[in-house]
């Protein structure tokens, strides 16, 4: 037997070191951009939690205003979970309130009632004085207990920063001792400012907003964390009267400054700012969102271009008083009244527009109908109106002759009725 050797020959294949460098290359640059875009999700994420937050929140506090007739005070963000004002409304009572209307004096300076030199508030009950802005956080627990249709609870009391939301309002729209459902505070009198990054007051009129709630945003510069401790007091000191810290300005080249952050955060006036949101490393930035409450300029009601003394209604509906389902244009579901006159061409009942009545028929020069059924323009001599029938007036014919007859001892002749008899009154 002959054994033969036989070869078998393999290749093996590999990667070569320039073939691993670009495949690691390429690796890199798929995972830098899958680490931005997972950065990028983040950011929006946690944007839109907090725009809900805050969207929530807002609905809780109008709410309020819509059961209590008022809205809520600011609660103290320094009290610790134990307090039993821990998230409650922080009011001033009713004797400070009626005492110092539009100052502290009662109270000493603190987060709810910054010191009459510094408020900058519009003057909105009208009572000559700027009014009192307090400055705190939502009340959570507050809004909790009260609202009924909002799906509100305390997990919305932080953004998604884990920051608390800071709120603000016009002090005379809270006052409890004042406002219920059945009085409910003016709308019109907000004192709050609300500008853009251009120093723009974005109310109409200005510096007229209810309250504003806010979020501080990436840098949380302002705000106060659950444990009830300021994050950053935003080159600023919180409390009025307290010598400001230094402090970074944020996350720009020191000394930049971040003007529009520091009108959220100063807490030492009526002015607060809603610019630009921007994350950018410059002085530009601005990562605050806030959400405010004011009257707006109605669209219902417009100024004549014929006449500027007029307005007119917009409304391409019907408009009720004291009616949901008003089926004309104008439904008074009671009396109408005028003082002067009341101008119409033509009354109709209730069922529809086919049977009425022409104002003619009694305040001006409608057909009438006479004794004998004949018909002319005005009733003929020696005929009265006694009646109207059919859109007609009725006339008949004078069939009495008048008897001597006296008015009572002070009053006097003011008619003769169309049965024969004077009519008398007193002067």
């Amino acid at each position: 037997m002959v054994n033969k050797n036989s070869k078998i020959k393999i290749n093996q294949f590999g990667f070569t070191l320039v073939e691993m460098a670009l495949v690691i290359l390429i690796s890199g640059f798929i995972m830098i951009a899958a680490a931005e875009s997972l950065k990028l999700y983040t950011i929006n994420l946690k944007h839109e939690k907090t725009l809900e937050h805050l969207k929530i929140s807002q609905s809780a506090i109008n709410e309020f205003y819509g059961l209590k007739g008022r809205y809520p005070c600011p609660a103290d963000p320094t009290l610790p979970p134990t307090n039993s004002n821990y998230g409650i409304e922080l009011c001033r009572s009713n004797a400070d309130l009626t005492n110092n209307t539009d100052n502290c004096n009662g109270t000493p300076p603190n987060l709810f009632c910054p010191t009459p030199g510094n408020i900058f508030s519009r003057d909105g009950d009208q009572n000559g004085q700027p009014d009192i802005i307090m400055i705190g956080i939502v009340p959570f627990r507050t809004l909790y207990e009260n609202v009924k249709y909002t799906p509100y609870s305390e997990n919305y009391r932080l953004d998604s920063y884990s920051t608390y939301l800071s709120y603000a309002v016009t002090e005379h729209m809270t006052n409890r001792f004042v406002h219920d459902v059945f009085n409910p505070a003016n709308p019109n009198t907000g004192g709050i400012r609300i500008e853009d990054e251009n120093n723009i007051s974005l109310t109409t009129p200005p510096d007229s907003a209810h309250y504003t709630i806010y979020s501080h945003g990436e840098n949380r510069k302002g705000g106060y964390s659950s444990a009830g401790v300021m994050i950053d007091n935003c080159l600023v000191s919180l409390i009025p009267g307290t010598p400001p810290a230094a402090a970074a300005p944020g996350p720009a080249p020191a000394g930049s400054g971040i003007d529009d952050e520091i009108e959220n955060c100063d807490n030492n006036d009526a002015i607060f700012r809603k610019g630009i949101r921007s994350i950018a490393n410059n002085d530009e930035y601005n990562d605050d969102i806030l959400f405010f409450k004011a009257n707006g300029a109605s669209s219902l009601w417009k100024t004549s271009l014929a006449n500027s003394n007029n307005i007119y209604n917009t409304n391409l509906g019907n408009v009720g008083v004291d009616t949901i389902n008003p089926s004309h244009k104008l439904h008074v579901a009671g009396d109408l009244s005028a003082q002067t006159s009341t101008v119409a061409t033509r009354y109709c009942d209730g069922i529809g527009t086919t049977n009425c009545l022409l104002p003619a028929a009694i305040a001006g020069s409608g057909s009438a109908q006479t004794e004998s059924n004949g018909t002319q323009d005005r009733c003929p001599p020696n005929e009265v109106a006694y009646a109207i029938h059919e859109n007609k007036i009725v006339c008949r014919r004078l069939n009495w002759t008048l008897n001597a007859q006296d008015c009572p001892s002070g009053e006097y002749l003011v008619g003769i009725s169309n049965t024969g008899n004077i009519e008398c009154a007193l002067p």
